[in-house]
């Protein structure tokens, strides 16, 4: 609201912030287990307000009407609707699917593994070259894409 900017997202997380739908995602990490159950007790805290996107995204739409040489990507297994953007250069920006705070690893919190699988198989395919996570440094695909 404060820039006017629009809000877009793939339709897969709409429940989540126009009805406040809490995902039931897992995790293998010890860290992430318990900031979850943090999260869980004092829900109010990190509760967000409600609201509908601007733009609704879908897997493979270009994004030239908005100024961008990019398409946009679904990824699910993270959430639903997780998407990354992919630039004609090769960049990917990853969101949440892949992190690189120590190494380069694929999505620790998963609410459904088969689909982050399928989507990463997917990634495994297309020309990407560097990868920008959600969370720490980007990192060259090349170095992910054999342990995909």
């Amino acid at each position: 609201e404060k820039y006017g900017c629009k809000i877009a997202m793939h339709p897969g997380d709409v429940p989540m912030v126009r009805d406040g739908v809490v995902l039931k995602r897992n995790s293998s990490r010890v860290k992430i287990k318990i900031f979850s159950l943090i999260r869980k007790l004092f829900k109010r805290k990190f509760g967000g307000e409600k609201f509908s996107p601007d733009i609704l995204l879908s897997d493979g739409q270009r994004l030239d009407e908005y100024g961008f040489d990019a398409a946009v990507i679904h990824v699910p297994g993270h959430t639903k609707g997780s998407v990354g953007i992919l630039t004609g250069e090769g960049n990917f920006f990853a969101g949440d699917t892949f992190l690189n705070r120590d190494r380069p690893v694929a999505a620790t919190l998963i609410e459904n593994r088969q689909e982050l699988t399928d989507s990463l198989s997917k990634l495994k395919k297309m020309n990407i070259i560097t990868v920008w996570p959600g969370h720490g440094k980007q990192f060259e695909m090349k170095l992910l894409a054999d342990s995909l």
